[in-house]
């Protein structure tokens, strides 16, 4: 009776972890079509230039992983709702998808979006765009290259000379 308690007790986690992901629905990148909004979006929000862009970083996965596990419902219908907009936008300004729109074509889809787009559209948009943002920053070549990386303790610069 002992062993049997000690294996039930020891497989718990194991069943729980197999029920949560049997359940969990990963509902944004689930279509491929959203999913590629998605990494079009991150590119002409911070693109290619002298400095790598945020889809060579790894940024869009860093994006969904924050959409899936670290936001609220709320937050997630408005991103969901925000990428589907762009895609019918795109569908109808220029018949192809967003992910198959030029450069040129994306800032202006997304500058309309911000304009024209309701509150919901412009909260998803506004939500993906400071997480693209916040995955950039935070990334291994922004904080090595970009700006000067110091290990703690700092440097001390104070503004009194010292005779």
């Amino acid at each position: 009776m002992i062993r049997q308690m000690a294996l039930l007790t020891g497989g718990l986690p194991f069943l729980h972890s197999v029920l949560n992901a049997s359940v969990s629905v990963n509902t944004l990148s689930s279509p491929l079509i959203l999913s590629n909004t998605l990494d079009a979006i991150i590119d002409a929000i911070i693109p290619e230039g002298k400095t790598p862009g945020a889809v060579s970083l790894g940024v869009p996965e860093y994006v969904k992983i924050m959409l899936q596990d670290c936001i609220t419902k709320d937050q997630k219908n408005a991103a969901e709702t925000a990428l589907k907009y762009i895609e019918n936008q795109s569908i109808a300004a220029s018949g192809v998808s967003f992910a198959a729109c030029n450069a040129e074509q994306r800032t202006v889809l997304l500058k309309n979006a911000f304009i024209e787009g309701g509150n919901i559209e412009k909260d998803g948009l506004k939500l993906i765009k400071s997480l693209t943002i916040k995955g950039y920053q935070t990334s291994s070549h922004f904080m090595k290259q970009i700006i000067p990386y110091e290990m703690a303790p700092n440097r001390y610069n104070s503004c009194a000379t010292v005779n």
